[in-house]
This record gives C-alpha cells, structure tokens and sequence, in this order.
C-alpha cells in the first residue's frame, strides 16, 4: 500500500516575514537596476538639478545645442575663461571663421577624469564637434596624488565610480549612490525646470554666454573683488606638498590624455591641449609640468598651447590665483582664438 500522505506543515510566521522580506528587497534591487537602465538608454543621467547646479549646463547641452563646431572642457579655469562668442569672433578676424560659436561645457572642480567622461559620453551624434579644446593645469596633470571630487559618481557611470573605488580614489558609497540615481533621476525629470540654478548655469544666461561664467559686455565692467578671497585660495594651495607630486608618462593624468587623443581620433575632431594663465607662485612645480608636458604633447602627437607663459595677464586679470574675472577672460578668449585660427 502507499504510504500515507502527510500534509506539510504550515510555514511558521517568522519564515514567512523573511519570505516576504527578501521579496521586497529582490524587487527593490531589480527596481534599482531596470531605472539606472532605463536612465542611461534615456541619456538622462544628467538631470540632477537638487544636486549640482552645474549640471544643468550639461543637461542643456544635450537639449540645446546642436553641431556646436568647437567645444571647450576643463575646469572652473575654462568655465571662467572662456568665452565662446569671443574665441570665435577673433578666429573671424584672423582668417578663421568658424560655423557656430560652440559651447563652453567645462563645469567646476571638473578633475581631468570628469572632462574625460562628457567627452566620451556626450560628444556624439549631433552634440559631436569639429574640434575640441581641453584645458588643463599643472595640479590636475601631476601624479602621485588621490583627487576626485565628492561628485563624482554624478557624472561617472557604475563601471566608472566601482573602478575608482577599487583603487582607494573613492569611498564605495559612491557606488551606492550610482546604483540609486536612476530612480533618483527618474523622479527629478518632470520637474527639471521647476528648480531654479544660480545665474551662471540658468538656460537663460547659458543662451547667451555659450556656457561660459561671463558675457563679453561684462570685460568693459567694473569688476570688485571678494574680500580676501585671494589670500585663501594661495593659502590652500600652501598646504598642497607639491614637492611629492610628479610628472611621467605612466600616471592616470597621461593615459586619460592618450585617451582623448584616441577619441578625437575615432570620431573624427580635432583636439587641442591649452594650459591657462593663472599665477601661482611656485616656480620648480610649474617647470616641471613644462618640461614635461611640452615632450609628451610632442611625442604623443598632441597640439599643446602654452597660454600661461605669454607676459600677457597681469594681477588686475584675476579674481583669484586660479580664475580669470570678465577682463581676463575676454582677453584669454582673444588670444585663443588666434592661436586657435593659426593651427
């Protein structure tokens, strides 16, 4: 005879709440992973606005602007010093003119890996340039040092920021934070235009600046200083030993730069290299970087500018050690285009 059937024994409450927990969070992971997705197959994953204002001039970038014939990246140095409209206005008058004014996309504190990432990322399709000028300074080239900035992981993609976490460069709650901006993402987008950028990122003024800090009628303008802000900024730099920093062709800084070299390559624009002016006091460091930068441009076939070493800025240029006020923009975005109207 077969044997008895049993009846089997209810599950307990207590392996039913794990049931039912491990759903939830198998769902919640799967709900994470389907909009990081969804966000990156969008090209949404830069409509950030309650987290960086900056992004929105990338976001407007994607939106706006079309075939733009140059784009400009680097750091707050390019963001402030260089105007568009004036690079192209002299390139005009020196022989060169160019089809559209282009976009300034550098955004702050933009370590030389951010500008890597837009440029593999978003210049492409109709946002793809005809040239692309990359600027850069001795510290953000150096090796020897850990620097990525605390938003990172808002411009890298997952592989990105789990790579950098590897190495030590950043914490792995930014990887975290990657996995969970898609649903962050998705939930901002309706309401973009409802969060409202400080002037320099705002549509408005992004329409007429071409990205850039300042507005060419802005140079004719009184221009005032923020109180001390100079003394700071050198004081900071003061802490950095830059003694321990080095300059050689096997740091992150110079494989990113074969990279872009490669990437223009690729797609089929040219790229050019230009250091901009800036007046830190500290003379071996600086050589150093000289040294170097200029045999490698040379040996890696890179066009490099060298605007730094022109006699041509004074203090009365600067807001700071770093950045060019209204003055000193026009005036580097002037001999940019020049030098640029000249290759």
């Amino acid at each position: 005879m077969p044997p008895p059937v049993t009846a089997r024994p209810a599950p307990s409450p207590r392996h039913k709440a794990i049931r039912h927990v491990a759903l939830f969070a198998l769902g919640c992971l799967g709900l994470i992973i389907l909009s990081y997705l969804v966000v990156e197959a969008l090209s949404l994953r830069f409509v950030q606005p309650w987290r960086l204002d900056h992004m929105h001039k990338v976001r407007f970038f994607q939106v706006e602007v079309k075939r733009p014939d140059v784009v400009y990246l680097g750091t707050s140095q390019v963001l402030n010093g260089v105007m568009p409209a004036v690079v192209a206005e002299a390139a005009a008058a020196a022989g060169r003119p160019f089809a559209n004014v282009g976009y300034n996309l550098a955004v702050p504190g933009a370590e030389l890996e951010i500008s890597w990432i837009l440029a593999r990322d978003l210049l492409h399709g109709d946002q793809q340039p005809r040239h692309l000028v990359l600027g850069v300074f001795p510290l953000i080239v150096a090796g020897g040092q850990r620097w990525a900035p605390d938003f990172y992981h808002r411009y890298g993609t997952l592989t990105d920021v789990a790579q950098r976490a590897w190495v030590g460069d950043v914490p792995w709650s930014q990887v975290a934070a990657v996995g969970m901006r898609g649903v962050e993402n998705l939930l901002q987008w309706p309401f973009y235009r409802l969060k409202k950028p400080i002037r320099d990122f705002h549509w408005t003024h992004l329409r007429q600046s071409h990205g850039g800090t300042f507005l060419p009628s802005e140079a004719d303008g009184e221009i005032t200083e923020k109180a001390g802000l100079w003394e700071q900024v050198a004081a900071d730099m003061e802490k950095v030993d830059v003694s321990r920093l080095r300059f050689a062709d096997d740091t992150h800084a110079a494989d990113l730069l074969r990279r872009f070299h490669a990437l223009a390559r690729a797609r089929n624009f040219k790229l050019t290299i230009f250091y901009p002016p800036q007046r830190i006091d500290q003379p071996a460091f600086e050589a150093r970087y000289h040294a170097w930068m200029t045999d490698f441009c040379q040996r890696e076939g890179l066009t490099y500018l060298d605007l730094h070493h022109t006699g041509t800025f004074q203090r009365r240029d600067f807001t700071d050690p770093y950045h060019l006020n209204a003055r000193g923009a026009y005036r580097l975005s002037q001999l940019l285009g020049q030098r640029l109207a000249s290759q």
